[in-house]
């Protein structure tokens, strides 16, 4: 039981540390720091290390593949990820509206 509680509040920590990074990272009060770093490295750093890799291991064929997965993934809009987006939109709309007809003190009209 103690190793769950303190790995729940481990969990707990890192989760509030990465988003404290998310969310302040790019402030101008913490240029420059550790925080700024984080924030790089989580946003953007780990992609560019993945590509940097890759083109390293598999050279400029690899380098090909990079460009035509960014442009077919994130340039053209994604029909499969719009799709998604909608059902769980229309999943929470519904889920809201069940709830508020359950609720005693909702407004009904």
């Amino acid at each position: 039981m103690v190793q769950l509680m303190s790995f729940i509040a481990f969990y707990v920590l890192l989760l509030a540390a990465f988003i404290f990074v998310m969310l302040f990272g790019e402030c101008a009060a913490f240029e420059g720091t550790l925080v700024a770093r984080a924030n790089a490295l989580l946003s953007g750093g780990l992609c560019s290390l993945g590509s940097r890799a890759c083109v390293r291991v598999f050279g400029q064929r690899g380098e090909c593949v990079l460009d035509s997965v960014t442009d077919r993934c994130f340039d053209r809009p994604n029909p499969a990820l719009q799709a998604r987006l909608l059902l769980a939109r229309l999943t929470a709309g519904l889920s809201a509206r069940g709830t508020l007809t359950r609720c005693p003190l909702a407004l009904r009209s």
